[in-house]
């Protein structure tokens, strides 16, 4: 009988141990409320060179956001060879899209529904807002 009721005390104070780190990992939730986090993404263009994408996400206020894209694309050489032998620079570019939103934060999974109805969805992990589908143009923005 007085090893079960030793068990039991071992297993009462490992459990009180454990309860209260799992209550302080579940709080930890991000402040988004006048923040912004940044996304610097680089594409690879055929023939052209390589596209910078920056995703800006400004949390404006408990409830708004502005939603920011824009890309620069570098001048290069053209696709093509005139008649003389001689190859036209095709001029750099680029373009910035805004677009004003809501956001809401349950547990750990951010939605975002802009203006136009688009919705897209983030998770919050290792401090960083993370597109949940994993692919090779992941996005991951970072607090700034």
């Amino acid at each position: 009988m007085t090893s079960r009721k030793t068990r039991f005390a071992i297993f009462g104070t490992l459990l009180s141990l454990l309860v209260p780190s799992c209550f302080t990992a579940q709080a930890k939730k991000p402040v988004l409320k006048n923040t912004q986090w940044i996304c610097f993404h680089n594409v690879l263009v055929l023939d052209a060179g390589v596209m910078k994408e920056t995703y800006t996400l400004d949390f404006i206020s408990a409830r708004e956001c502005i939603y920011t894209y824009k890309w620069v694309m570098p001048s290069h050489p053209a696709t093509y060879v005139n008649p003389d032998g001689s190859i036209d620079t095709i001029p750099g570019s680029s373009s910035e899209t805004t677009a004003r939103g809501t956001w809401k934060l349950r547990g750990n999974r951010l939605t975002i529904k802009t203006e136009d109805g688009h919705t897209q969805v983030y998770e919050y992990k290792d401090g960083k807002l993370v597109d949940p589908v994993p692919s090779t143009d992941q996005l991951v923005f970072e607090k700034q």
